[in-house]
């Protein structure tokens, strides 16, 4: 059976401002999809900044100083005062999420959201 949220189960925080800042992704990269996804369902203010790992971009020296580990996606958050850089496809959602009716605010339903995103990330990723 696939659980549909009853209505009320989600909550909307009052947000000063949307997200903003840069993401740095592959657009046909399943995780930078991810991401890409979010930022608008949020209705982020963002710079989008084109990485061509067909061309190996993901591994020079400019990149790897913003992410160690040579992948892609990368956000750089400027919504909090001093920018700070954030990496993992779903570290990027949970943050940009956060407050939003994205995440419910039920116990129940947060912990099926998880459980969800557990089974895509095991299961259902390339």
């Amino acid at each position: 059976a696939i659980l549909r949220p009853a209505r009320g189960h989600y909550f909307v925080l009052p947000m000063a401002t949307p997200p903003r800042g840069s993401v740095y992704c592959a657009p046909f990269s399943t995780c930078s999809r991810r991401v890409l996804c979010t930022l608008g369902e949020v209705k982020a203010v963002f710079k989008f900044k084109f990485v061509d790992i067909s061309k190996g971009s993901q591994k020079e020296p400019w990149f790897l100083k913003i992410q160690p580990y040579g992948k892609v996606p990368v956000w750089i958050d400027e919504s909090h005062g001093e920018p700070f850089t954030l990496y993992e496809s779903r570290a990027i959602m949970f943050h940009l999420a956060e407050g939003t009716h994205l995440i419910p605010a039920d116990v129940k339903m947060r912990a099926l959201m998880n459980q969800w995103i557990s089974i895509e990330q095991s299961y259902l990723a390339p």
